[in-house]
């Protein structure tokens, strides 16, 4: 299932940017045979390689929910302003934790769903306006969200 965080957002993936519709396409087509949602292990960075330099990981920690920099892509470093591969998300950007970015990394890992969002970027960006962002659970062998994988076109 597809969720958004504004009503005025298509949740109709053919209104999407043709990037954000590969990378959705490429999530449901890595879904295992039967039920449940795909894995760190059934993704392959080599099969959207023409992707990856909008592409973003996080790895989803619990108790207290957390959430590190597993990956960023090389084109949204020079976006965000840093390179934060590796940091944990609140130490990388100071104040994300009552931010509507986090709220979105939280609905996903308790939720599984995929969450779609266009609008004004939540992190400081001032070169930029709009942010279209697609992310979606990698999931464990129980099942519970452990990657958030994400894609993020700013214009």
């Amino acid at each position: 299932m597809v969720s958004q965080t504004d009503t005025s957002i298509p949740l109709t993936p053919s209104e999407w940017s043709p990037k954000v519709r590969k990378f959705y396409n490429y999530w449901l087509s890595i879904h295992p045979e039967g039920e449940g949602l795909p894995s760190r292990q059934d993704f392959d960075p080599m099969d959207i390689i023409d992707l990856l330099p909008i592409v973003w990981m996080l790895d989803v920690y619990r108790n207290p929910l957390r959430f590190k920099f597993r990956l960023l892509g090389t084109a949204l470093a020079p976006i965000l302003g840093k390179e934060p591969t590796g940091q944990w998300l609140d130490e990388a950007f100071p104040g994300v934790m009552d931010s509507g970015a986090f709220n979105d990394y939280r609905y996903i890992a308790e939720t599984n769903n995929a969450l779609y969002r266009k609008g004004t970027p939540q992190y400081i960006v001032p070169e930029y306006k709009t942010i279209e962002r697609l992310l979606m659970p990698l999931v464990d062998k129980n099942n519970q969200c452990e990657i958030l994988l994400g894609i993020s076109v700013y214009t």
